[in-house]
């Protein structure tokens, strides 16, 4: 079995509390009783510890398939969670809403800020 299954098992039994024995590649989340929301802590768990954001698991996907899922990531071969891919990238720009205005005037917009500071000019 690849890298992460030691990592995804032990998650498995710390964490949930599945009994080691009942693990196995071929076992389906829904044969270890792990309901939607058990599964979505996994993915945050699993997300915890490799930098990476997991797509949903099903509770058909078994624990070869996650593990498979999970290796891919980590090897590079999917998109790093949000978090890590935004790391670089600038801060978004504010976008002026209805509560920015002044009583009963417009909201600002970027052309009068451009205006208002000389860039227009």
């Amino acid at each position: 079995m690849a890298d992460s299954y030691p990592a995804i098992t032990r998650i498995l039994t710390e964490s949930f509390g599945v009994e080691a024995d009942a693990l196995r590649p071929d076992a389906t989340f829904d044969e270890l009783e792990l309901d939607s929301l058990a599964l979505v802590e996994l993915s945050l768990l699993l997300e915890e510890r490799t930098g990476h954001r997991l797509e949903e698991l099903p509770a058909t996907a078994t624990l070869a398939e996650a593990t498979a899922a999970v290796d891919r990531l980590v090897a590079g071969e999917a998109e790093p969670a949000p978090a890590a891919a935004d790391a670089g990238t600038s801060a978004p720009t504010a976008v002026p809403t209805a509560a920015d205005s002044v009583a009963g005037e417009p909201a600002p917009t970027a052309a009068d800020s451009a205006t208002t500071t000389g860039a227009g000019r």
